[in-house]
């Protein structure tokens, strides 16, 4: 725990009330309004880019921290750095970094101001969380130690509290506090223009579900994400049509972590009969050659093809997605 002198201020007690409050709730989902679920991948939040120009700032302080081998009350240097991470067409995130310094824990309390309200957030050190502590303080403190310095949070607007009005896109101010210190930063409004974003969003298993262009209704394209003991795999099939009949075109790939295009190998197949009729030794693969895909959006698949038929591009709208997957 942090050592706390009797000096505390009425925000900070109010401010650690307010988290009592959190504390006491269950486990909660990630926030519906913070930013895109499809803006990061499973695994570590990314590193700061001096790409992230906008809304950057460093700087120290001391904490009154408690040591075993230390007088109680030692101050201990500590850095902070917050960004604004875009997430391709649609919104941006908010990231800090805290780097303690000899290892010692740290907890400082996270608002955010906006419209003159300031509001308790959640933070967390792994992005789409479906079940993760809404304090702030605890998360920074449990694991610190474990993760070492530079440890990295994502700001999200928590469930337990009312700011569902919260625009994290809008201007804000990012309050980190604590007993000893006190640090503002003001982000303008998110402009995309200001950063370089690519093109194409990166491929997760949020893009799974089937697409189609409304101008070409009866044929379509089903993507799926799976992951076995090889890693992931980009698993697509076409069904389309040759001479009349129908032609299904089937494939997969390996899936590299932030990969924003993908070409997929497709084979047909034919030879076996229906029902009890079917023998598998029946089967006829031949290669018909490849597809390669690229979201522009969630809502959005640019496909383009080259086999034995022809090659071509198709624009493709989402029709369906996985349910309870949001992108």
């Amino acid at each position: 725990m942090l050592f706390f002198n009797r000096a505390l201020s009425r925000a900070v007690l109010q401010r650690l009330a307010a988290l009592a409050l959190m504390i006491s709730a269950s486990a909660t989902a990630s926030a519906q309004n913070a930013y895109p679920p499809s803006c990061f991948e499973p695994g570590p939040l990314p590193t700061f880019s001096d790409s992230y120009v906008e809304g950057t700032i460093l700087f120290e302080y001391s904490a009154a921290l408690p040591d075993a081998t230390a007088p109680r009350g030692i101050s201990v240097p500590v850095q902070i750095r917050s960004w604004r991470v875009p997430c391709h067409t649609n919104g941006s995130a908010l990231l800090i970094e805290i780097t303690p310094q000899g290892g010692f824990p740290l907890a400082p309390l996270v608002d955010l101001v906006q419209n003159d309200i300031l509001v308790p957030v959640r933070v967390a050190s792994e992005a789409n969380t479906l079940t993760q502590d809404d304090s702030g303080r605890q998360l920074i403190q449990s694991q610190d130690a474990a993760q070492g310095p530079g440890l990295r949070l994502v700001v999200e607007s928590s469930p337990a509290t009312d700011n569902a009005g919260i625009d994290f896109d809008d201007e804000l101010t990012l309050v980190i506090q604590d007993v000893q210190f006190r640090r503002t930063l003001d982000y303008p409004a998110y402009s995309p223009a200001e950063y370089s974003v690519p093109a194409f969003q990166r491929i997760s298993a949020r893009h799974a579900g089937s697409w189609f262009n409304r101008a070409r209704d009866g044929e379509g394209v089903i993507v799926e994400v799976s992951e076995g003991p090889e890693g992931r795999s980009l698993v697509v099939s076409w069904y389309t049509y040759l001479a009349g009949r129908q032609q299904w075109l089937i494939g997969s790939a390996p899936l590299p972590a932030g990969a924003r295009e993908l070409t997929v190998p497709l084979i047909r197949t034919s030879g076996a009969d229906f029902g009890p009729a079917f023998d598998r030794n029946d089967v006829q693969r031949e290669s018909w050659g490849s597809a390669t895909l690229r979201f522009i959006d969630c809502q959005q698949l640019e496909f383009s093809y080259d086999g034995a038929d022809g090659g071509g591009e198709l624009q493709l709208q989402r029709l369906t997605s996985v349910s309870g997957l949001r992108c």
